[in-house]
């Protein structure tokens, strides 16, 4: 998939009705969007997350959103997840 993937996918979204376009899901988007920018750059993709979650070996880091019942996090953590080009996830 290509650099701007999750935005697209998103927007297509957005103009079939399937969902609502909102400020606050588009500002997770783009945090989405530089993830992904940069797990499908030319490392490996299991060293890319390596490196991304466990900088320090000491330390294990996640996505995590919060928000009222009905915003959508499900819907963004698919999103992008169903977005990455990886075979296995």
């Amino acid at each position: 998939m290509k650099i701007g993937e999750i935005i697209k996918n998103y927007n297509l979204d957005v103009l079939s009705n399937k969902i609502k376009r909102d400020e606050k899901q588009i500002r997770i988007i783009f945090h989405f969007q530089n993830l992904y920018d940069e797990l499908c750059k030319n490392l490996s993709f299991k060293d890319k997350l390596f490196k991304f979650f466990f900088k320090d070996s000491k330390l294990k880091f996640g996505i995590y959103l919060c928000g009222d019942v009905g915003r959508g996090k499900t819907y963004l953590i698919n999103l992008f997840f169903d977005s990455l080009p990886f075979k296995n996830k």
